[in-house]
């Protein structure tokens, strides 16, 4: 599997990980419900670092064309705006 394979895994779980958050964030707390989404979030937080490592080393792995997809530009913010980097 090479780089541009990985992370289209990756963005394919970043994007069902976000569904399921945005879903359990509308559900009326239940017990059971905030430690689920607790380990969605992490494991969300645990794909964008992937996300991010896999950029960069596609980067340093050979001459860089074109701009970051856009998807890949989100993760990023997303783990900036969270400050724990």
């Amino acid at each position: 599997m090479d780089i541009t394979e990985w992370l289209a895994a990756l963005r394919e779980q970043w994007e069902r990980n976000a569904s399921a958050i945005s879903a359990l964030r509308d559900l009326p707390s239940a017990r059971g419900t905030r430690s689920v989404l607790d380990t969605i979030e992490s494991n969300q937080r645990s794909v964008e670092d992937a996300v991010v490592a896999l950029s960069n080393l596609a980067r340093v792995g050979g001459r860089v064309r074109g701009r970051k997809p856009a998807w890949i530009i989100v993760i990023e913010e997303s783990i900036a705006s969270r400050g724990d980097s």
